[in-house]
This record gives C-alpha cells, structure tokens and sequence, in this order.
C-alpha cells in the first residue's frame, strides 16, 4: 500500500484504517499513522500534523497523543498524568503532589516552600509554613521553634543567636552597633536639593571579618563613616557570626553617589572588612516599586531571566545564579508577580522590589557598577517598547552606549562595558530598534 502513496492523497487510506479501527486493535492503527507519516516525509518531503490524521480518521476518541507521540487509551492513561496548577498533561514520572493535588516540575518550582528542616513541601500560600527573615530560612509548624525565637515586646520573630532589637531596655554593647536582622529602621528617602524623583534606593553590602578583629571594634568603625541613621548594621544568617550587614536608609542615585559612601570608600575598611571573595556574600538593591508600572517590572523579570542574557549578567553581577538568585527561564511578561523570594528580582515586598543577583563588594567602582545597572535598567524599560528581541543584552548596552545623558552618568558603567568589549558586540550585530520603537522618557 505504501509503495504508491506518493501518487495518492491521505484519504485514499481512510478505509484501511477504518477495517483496522473495527478490528479494535490500537497498535496496529497507531503503526499504519506512523507509517504514514514517515512516508510522505521521505517521499514528498511534507510533514502530516498529527491531530489532522486523527480527525482525518475519525480516531479522536480512540488514540491519544503527548508530546509529538501516539498512545493507545490504555498506554496513555498509565504514563501520561495531569498537573492540577497549569492544567498541562505531563509524564506521570514529572508529576509529585503538593498540597495533595498533582503538580508538574514547573508548578512545583513555582508555588511550592520547603521546610529547610524536615524537607517537607507545601504551597506558598499555605499556613503550614513559612519564610523567617530574621534567619532567611523556610520552616514547617512543627520545626520553626527549633529555630527562631519569638519577641512578646516587638511581636516579631528573631534568630535566638543574637539579642532581639527591643528585647532589653538595657542594650548590651553587640545591640549599639549591630541590629536583629528583623530590625526595621525608619526611612528618610534622602536626597539632594531640588531633585523631585520617586526612585530611591536601599543598598545591603554582606561582609565578613577579614582578620580577628573584634566584630564590634569594626562595626563601631563602619557606622563612624557615615552619617548618623545613613546606614544600620545587622546580624545576617547566611553569614554567620562573624560578620554583618551594612544596610542603607533609602536615597536617591545621586545621593547614593555623591553623598552617602564617600566615607566609607575613602576609608581602609578594606583591610578589615571582605566580602567578594566570600561565597556567602551577596549585595542587594532594593528600588522604589511606585517608580515601575507592572509592565516595567515585567520586561525587567524577562531581561533577568532570558538565557540568551546570562552570560552577560553573571559578568557583570559578578557571580553565577545560586540558590538565593534563582534563575528561572520560563518567566513571562505577567509575571509582575511572584511568591518566591530567592529569585533575582524579588517581587515579595509590597514597597519595593529587589534586585539580588550581585556579588559581595565593598569597592567602589563595584558598588556603584551595580547601582548604575539597576538604575539604567530601570529607565531602559520604560524607554523600550515589548518585544523579546528588544530586551536581548546587547540592546540594553547599546542603550546605555548612545545615550548622551548615560556616559557622565553611568561611568563606572561604561567603563566596565568597554574593557569587557560588550561595545564591540554591537559591531557585529544587527539593530532592529528604529525610531518610531523608541519613546522618549518623560
């Protein structure tokens, strides 16, 4: 029969299926489809969609397909399951339970909390478990007293290594200088006369100790670099007890530049202090989430995530993605929003939105690198109309290279992106943004 198939169109066929559907014998059927297929691709170098055969033949109700392949109802029903989160089939071997309904990897990764402790797994919506910040870890109900400490006078969870912040009217000299990671200062949005933005900043800087100095000595030294409430110390799990963080008041680019670290930078703390060369050590920005639309913060999940832009951001951050930056390359436009804190935006706080895929640094070209990113960035988004292509590295460098505002601006930017010859990239690339894609931003 299929010797002449190339002279004869696909319904000549239909009454050979038909006698093998009546002899109800599914591995046959699925056997003369395949065949088929395969020779009109060798012969007349065509491809047969799948779902048109069954339809051709009236096979709907009788054999099933996944992934490109045939199943008969029986195999189909054995191997192939259903994730009740996106409401996808998928092989039945992918599929695990959360909150007692069938979930796929994918919806897995997406909704589900671990307790750091017993390894149990539950929705992130769930009561059952929870994120502590005061020790950056995730706990069950029935493992969290093991681990974190409850304050009946400031009704907030603390790391029982350290003093709770209002614990003890009579502050030891440790809570002076270095404050409960739960501790929350209030904030001032600094910034310089006449500047009428809405886009501050908070900088968090993880160190560790270089030497066996004492911890308060250097935390004392760090605060006297800054003005009084510029910046806060706090005890940080993920580092242990031998450093801190140096968390800043919220300020604006230009008082983060000009103003704030200048002591700091110009000081030899550098000799006391570590922090890119501890693989513990990470530094967050956290941004005014009034100054993004949804659709910014959207563009911004996608240039994050998109692979096609990895190698460009693990140079530039400094660091390869981990689980406390987790990279996830299925993210979409919507996805404005996310339960999940560990990601490189963190889209869980209701002010801000934090950027958590940088390195440790205490240097200033470093520091100010990464501000420099997050805040061209930020106004990249606004500038660049949706389009996959558009949000691909090099468009955004190309951005930062042609603007005339960027290069006094963003120099230690720039001047990054030209040693590590991400300019000379656009020489061999085609530029797809026109004019009439670009709107000025206001």
């Amino acid at each position: 029969m299929f010797d002449t198939l190339i002279k004869y169109p696909i319904d000549q066929y239909r009454s050979s299926i038909t006698s093998i559907k009546e002899e109800n014998d599914e591995v046959i059927i699925i056997d003369h489809l395949q065949n088929i297929i395969d020779h009109y691709r060798e012969r007349l170098n065509k491809r047969i969609c799948k779902y048109t055969l069954l339809e051709t033949f009236n096979l709907e109700d009788t054999i099933r397909i996944f992934d490109g392949c045939f199943y008969t109802q029986e195999d189909y029903d054995e191997e192939i399951g259903y994730c009740e989160y996106c409401e996808e089939d998928n092989r039945r071997d992918d599929l695990s339970f959360l909150d007692d309904q069938s979930c796929c990897d994918c919806c897995y990764d997406r909704y589900a909390i671990t307790c750091e402790d017993c390894a149990s797994s539950f929705h992130q919506d769930s009561d059952s478990c929870q994120h502590y910040d005061c020790v950056d870890r995730s706990y069950c109900q029935d493992c969290y007293s093991d681990h974190v400490s409850y304050c009946d006078r400031c009704e907030e969870y603390y790391n029982p290594d350290y003093p709770c912040c209002d614990e003890d009217e009579d502050e030891d000299e440790d809570s002076r200088y270095i404050k409960n990671y739960s501790y929350k200062p209030k904030q001032l949005f600094l910034k310089k006369p006449n500047e009428t933005t809405n886009l501050f900043y908070g900088i968090e800087i993880e160190t560790i100790l270089r030497n066996s100095d004492s911890l308060d000595d250097i935390a004392e030294k760090t605060l006297n670099q800054f003005e009084t409430n510029e910046v806060i110390l706090k005890y940080d799990g993920s580092i242990g007890n031998d450093g801190f963080e140096i968390v800043s008041n919220t300020a604006t680019f230009e008082y983060h530049k000009s103003e704030l670290w200048n002591c700091f930078f110009n000081s030899d703390l550098t000799d006391d202090l570590k922090s890119f060369h501890v693989a513990s050590c990470g530094l967050h920005i956290h941004a005014s989430r009034d100054f993004y639309s949804k659709l910014d913060i959207g563009k911004i999940v996608l240039f994050l995530n998109l692979p096609y832009n990895k190698d460009f951001l693990t140079s530039l951050s400094g660091r390869d993605y981990n689980s406390y930056c987790r990279h996830n390359p299925n993210k979409k436009i919507t996805d404005y929003k996310s339960h999940e804190r560990f990601e490189q935006l963190n889209l869980t706080n209701n002010k801000t939105i934090e950027f958590r895929l940088f390195k440790g640094n205490i240097k200033r070209q470093s520091v100010f690198r990464y501000l420099e990113f997050v805040d061209s960035l930020s106004h990249f988004v606004k500038e660049i109309k949706l389009q996959t292509n558009n949000l691909k590295f090099w468009h955004f460098v190309k951005w930062v290279k042609d603007n005339p505002n960027t290069k006094k601006k963003y120099n230690n930017l720039n001047s990054w992106l030209e040693k590590k010859g991400f300019y000379k990239v656009l020489e061999n690339k085609v530029i797809f943004i026109k004019n009439d894609n670009i709107r000025v931003s206001k």
